[in-house]
């Protein structure tokens, strides 16, 4: 079991440095700030079943 929750932290670790990558490059491109920045990507997180997930038949 200690292998599948280094996975599942590994994963979480990958998200996390990807979302920095987006606030460093809307901080970039935008006259925003980090904090704005993470705001906004926050609200773009879409709350419904994943677009890469099948449905369940």
């Amino acid at each position: 079991m200690a292998t599948k929750e280094k996975k599942e932290k590994k994963q979480a670790s990958r998200v996390v440095k990807g979302q920095e990558l987006e606030v460093e490059h809307l901080t970039e491109i935008a006259d925003v700030s980090p904090k704005q920045a993470r705001a906004l990507l926050a609200s773009m997180v879409p709350t419904g079943p994943s677009s890469r997930t099948k449905p369940k038949i």
